[in-house]
């Protein structure tokens, strides 16, 4: 079962500023995701450490960020609508479920 984490300390997530192109607030959110998997890589080695997974919520999708392997842990991460998953699926995640989603959406 997977544990589910908010960020780091000392991390924010960037605030969207609409009055700008859509590719720099995009640019913005990436920034804070390579800055957010440098932190828990550092943490943890594990292949996976750093991977997102996402799952479909409301109109969007919840985004976590894998911060160890074995026991299970993530983090989540909020940025677009900050959406969180239903409890059931945080409570219920395994290792193979995120294998399973990572390798659909970049592979391995």
């Amino acid at each position: 079962m997977a544990k589910i984490y908010a960020l780091p300390e000392g991390m924010k997530v960037p605030d969207p500023d609409y009055s700008k192109p859509w590719t720099e607030i995009m640019a913005a959110e990436e920034k804070f995701l390579d800055e957010l998997r440098e932190v828990l890589r550092k943490r943890c080695p594990d292949k996976l450490v750093g991977a997102q997974v996402h799952t479909p919520r409301g109109d969007g999708h919840a985004v976590y960020m894998v911060a160890r392997e074995k026991p299970l842990e993530l983090v989540h991460v909020p940025i677009g609508d900050a959406w969180r998953a239903d409890p059931v699926w945080e409570r219920g995640l395994r290792l193979s479920d995120v294998k399973r989603m990572v390798v659909g959406r970049v592979g391995l």
